[in-house]
């Protein structure tokens, strides 16, 4: 009853064939056993993968012992990796659960690069994804969110989600099957088991098909997630261009569309933002420009009818030094140096992002930083001084990138280029050059 439940699921749901190479992952618990046991009797070709945490003592350690007996009771392959899981999280500034988590999945990829596995399974069922769910919604979520697991998601298949907590107990009793009880389950100060433990059992106690019902609801959930993705991409192709280094929404048809929000949502979801920030950002639609709100490495700024969104890359960046003799520098920009002989330069037309001045107008060190307020020079081909301000504004070059602009300055504090614009004049190439020294700046695409 359960095997061909099980082997019908996975037909029906996932691109799995029966004699696929599964790397399985096996922790020793009721679910990973019975996962494992299904599979090996379902004709797949399985391997154990076992991370031991080191989050319970010798709990840990008997756990792995556990797991080799059950690699020897199947006669399969076991890969097996130890984790300093309290250290990392403690490193990184995230949860032990986030920090297993990320451990586990990281591991499972390379093991199944390495040895050619067609996926990774792993023993969630419907209690864990009701879980998830009510863990996504307190957490604040979408669609996507409410429609919980996916039976298969790129290296990842969840063949148990046909089953319930119940039906798994059920089947490892009529199957004798031995496993191992986490003490830590019962521990209520990770969240997933104050849901597990506290909140899914009052629920259910209301009704007792809440679990079945969840199930149900998340494929609907699912489906609608699908529906909306593809409508709400109409809305963003009109509203919003994405490319590598920001994001340009049309402010004035961002306020005057019906889905103006929903628009947002998949913005910021898109680049990491908390959903509190939908509203923030759609108030900033009517803020003047130059206002800006930062977060993380990001800001977003208000431009005339725009908002951008940029990286925030540069908010740290100091002065560089670029000593005569140098090839190249990557902090903050990168830039490419080459000196050479006037009788080796083809042609004086170059791209903006190169610049080609007399060396011997130049006295090093020369220092790369942003501009400020109040750096002035002669643009190429001007007798008078501007303010860089000033020519940014004339050449309309719009708030995001004016302030990842930078300047390169000789040792007497002279502009010599403003990067990827213009050129001092007093620095040009002429008659009586001798020697060029010729600066690139390279993007972040074209960094060897």
């Amino acid at each position: 009853m359960f095997l061909k439940r099980f082997d019908s699921f996975i037909k029906s749901q996932t691109a799995l064939h029966k004699g696929d190479k599964l790397l399985v992952a096996v922790s020793g618990g009721i679910d990973s056993v019975v996962l494992l046991d299904m599979l090996s009797k379902s004709g797949y070709r399985c391997a154990i993968a076992h991370c031991n945490f080191h989050l319970r003592a010798s709990e840990s350690d008997t756990d792995q012992t556990f797991v080799q007996s059950l690699a020897r009771k199947y006669d399969i392959p076991i890969f097996i990796e130890h984790f300093d899981t309290i250290d990392i999280a403690a490193k990184e500034k995230i949860s032990i659960e986030m920090a297993a988590r990320n451990l586990r999945y990281r591991w499972f990829d390379e093991i199944k690069a390495r040895h050619g596995f067609r996926a990774i399974a792993v023993a969630h069922h419907k209690n864990d994804n009701a879980e998830t769910v009510l863990l996504n919604l307190a957490r604040g979520t979408g669609l996507r969110g409410l429609a919980g697991m996916q039976v298969e998601r790129n290296d990842i298949v969840r063949p148990l989600l046909c089953f319930d907590r119940t039906e798994i107990e059920l089947y490892a009793k009529m199957h004798r099957l031995d496993f191992r009880i986490d003490s830590t389950n019962s521990d209520t100060a990770f969240h997933r088991n104050r849901m597990r433990c506290n909140i899914l059992p009052q629920l259910e106690a209301i009704n007792p098909g809440f679990v079945a019902q969840i199930d149900d609801f998340t494929r609907i959930m699912a489906d609608y997630a699908d529906f909306v993705d593809i409508e709400i991409e109409k809305y963003l192709r009109e509203i919003v261009e994405f490319s590598r280094d920001r994001t340009e929404i049309d402010a004035s048809a961002l306020q005057n569309s019906r889905f103006a929000r929903l628009v947002l949502f998949e913005v910021t979801k898109r680049l990491g933002f908390p959903p509190s920030f939908v509203d923030r950002i759609y108030q900033l639609s009517y803020r003047q420009t130059g206002r800006q709100i930062v977060y993380n490495d990001k800001i977003v700024l208000k431009n005339r009818d725009k908002i951008l969104i940029v990286d925030n890359k540069h908010s740290d960046a100091m002065s560089y030094t670029i000593n005569r003799g140098l090839s190249h520098i990557d902090k903050p920009i990168y830039l490419r140096f080459e000196e050479m002989d006037i009788t080796e330069l083809n042609s004086l037309k170059c791209d903006k992002n190169v610049a080609l001045l007399d060396s011997d107008k130049l006295s090093f060190p020369l220092v790369v930083r942003l501009w400020q307020y109040g750096d002035r020079f002669r643009p190429l081909g001007m007798r008078c001084f501007q303010k860089v301000s000033d020519f940014l504004i004339n050449h309309k070059i719009d708030i995001a990138e004016k302030q990842r602009t930078f300047v390169v300055l000789d040792a007497n504090d002279r502009v010599v280029w403003l990067v990827d614009n213009r050129i001092d004049d007093r620095f040009k190439i002429d008659d009586s050059t001798q020697r060029v020294f010729k600066m690139e700046c390279i993007g972040d695409d074209n960094v060897m």
